[in-house]
């Protein structure tokens, strides 16, 4: 996914009507189609359940309803490279509703929701209009059972008169396809649009396209919006393979000479921001890039893209004539799809775990990726509003901590300015003539470094300041030293 040229977001609605046996299936259609975010519906999930939703490359959260048939729950999984936070949706029997915030660097937050109401239950009024009592651009993907001859259904019920009437006070808009998404299994019962899509607050226009694929008696709905998508910003890292430090150490080595005039501020800062530069080249031509252990790279056979294309084939046969038998081929073809995706992944699982080194670090980071489940810090409640995006998150507790830890009142104006005058005052860490510090007590000091510590903003770490040479380390005394006799604390 290029993240340098995001100018929209592509949105998957669909009510799978049990999510567990399909999943491998719904994971290479939502790869292959570069699904941005999945609202799914009708999961059937427990929260015992096996099926965790995991796809690699991509986030996912679950409402499941708690009963003792696994039926209703509603799910979205959305890419993590797109920058969001889960929101404290309101739920209940009569609706169930997970949804993300997504955080926008110079728009307004966009809210999106994957909604399901059971036929069987009342209209949810009163949950719908506090979602849309937000100001925030709204959509709402999923099955809310609500038909209206308005938006291209074969009849108008109850609900859908309430839908539309909440859509009017509310100005939100409600988004059909012109063509049926619901195929009921007997024949007898007249396709109807059932999928809907309700957005506010967003005056861009919004393309969408059935595909006949997945198995389920509604078709999955491709959405397109006009929305931009603020990806989510990771750390560079200077170390990406393996490093030779022989190489390393030698043009190093190279590179540095000690300096000889470091008599003012800024001579210091120019040296160390040389030696900084000098240990990243160094890096950089001394290390060799290494695979990555990675589920991504599970390639689907040719045999099975066969069958998938077969499978959308009929499909489109079956919406278009009712026939029966091509009903029944479509099943045992999705089983058959299914049953080879799942052994397909087993097999990349299996050759891939096999050429793992059970010396090297990739087993370990095998079962991390296997058996870590990632945490989200839930919701925070402030007195008047909520915290929900790791900006807010941190303001509130940067709001609380500076409102608890204040200063005291000064009441002796003399001796704060004194104070406030010895601290702007330059002056010595020592005593004049200063003994300067040698290589050797520097050495020392990097030997009882920690290995593991994360680095700073030179992003150098500890692990690289142990292999430094010799001629590096002369460089490092001559700043100490100057930074000594000059009475000066560098700033990088």
């Amino acid at each position: 996914m290029a993240l340098n040229k995001l100018n929209e977001l592509t949105l998957l609605n669909w009510n799978c009507n049990g999510i567990e046996k399909q999943f491998d299936y719904l994971s290479h259609f939502i790869r292959s189609n570069k699904i941005d975010i999945a609202c799914i519906t009708e999961t059937h999930l427990r929260p015992s359940s096996k099926c965790n939703l995991k796809i690699p490359g991509y986030v996912s959260y679950r409402n499941d309803r708690i009963c003792d048939k696994a039926t209703g729950g509603v799910a979205i999984i959305i890419h993590r490279r797109i920058a969001h936070c889960c929101l404290n949706t309101p739920s209940s029997e009569k609706l169930e509703t997970i949804g993300i915030k997504l955080t926008q660097s110079y728009q307004q937050d966009v809210h999106i929701i994957a909604a399901y109401r059971p036929p069987n239950k009342p209209f949810p009024t009163d949950i719908l209009k506090q979602i849309l009592f937000l100001k925030n651009p709204i959509i709402i993907s999923g099955e809310l059972n609500a038909k209206h001859k308005t938006w291209g259904c074969n009849v108008t019920t109850l609900q859908g008169k309430k839908l539309l009437q909440i859509a009017t006070e509310k100005a939100c808009a409600i988004n059909a396809l012109t063509a049926p998404t619901f195929y009921p299994a007997h024949i007898n019962v007249k396709p109807d649009i059932l999928d809907l899509t309700l957005t506010k607050n967003i005056k861009l226009p919004i393309i969408q396209r059935p595909q006949p694929e997945l198995n389920s008696d509604h078709s999955p709905v491709i959405i397109t919006f006009n929305i931009n998508k603020t990806p989510v910003t990771q750390r560079q890292r200077i170390i990406t393979g393996k490093i030779n430090w022989q190489k390393f150490r030698e043009q190093l080595s190279h590179q540095l000479s000690v300096p000889r005039n470091l008599t003012n501020n800024t001579r210091i800062e120019i040296e160390i921001e040389n030696f900084t530069s000098a240990i990243h080249s160094a890096i950089k031509n001394s290390q060799t890039p290494v695979a990555k252990f990675n589920f991504q790279n599970c390639q689907i056979p040719n045999k099975i893209l066969k069958m998938i294309a077969t499978k959308r084939q009929l499909r489109r046969k079956w919406q278009r004539l009712r026939l029966p038998h091509f009903k029944n081929q479509i099943n045992n073809l999705g089983h058959q799809i299914n049953q080879a995706l799942e052994k397909n992944r087993f097999k990349f699982f299996q050759k891939t775990i096999s050429q793992i080194s059970p010396a090297s670090k990739d087993q370990w980071t095998t079962i991390r990726h296997l058996t870590k489940e990632k945490t989200y810090i839930p919701v925070l409640k402030l007195k008047n509003s909520e915290a929900i995006t790791d900006c807010e998150k941190a303001r509130a507790f940067a709001k609380y901590f500076s409102s608890t830890f204040t200063l005291n009142n000064a009441h002796d104006t003399e001796f704060t300015a004194k104070v406030e005058n010895e601290i702007n005052e330059k002056w010595y860490t020592a005593e004049l003539p200063i003994k300067f510090i040698s290589p050797k007590e520097i050495t020392n000091q990097i030997k009882r470094l920690p290995p593991k510590t994360s680095s700073g903003h030179d992003q150098i770490p500890n692990c690289v300041i142990k292999e430094l040479p010799h001629q590096a380390i002369s460089v490092l005394t001559a700043i100490f030293n100057a930074c000594f006799r000059l009475g000066y604390f560098p700033q990088q």
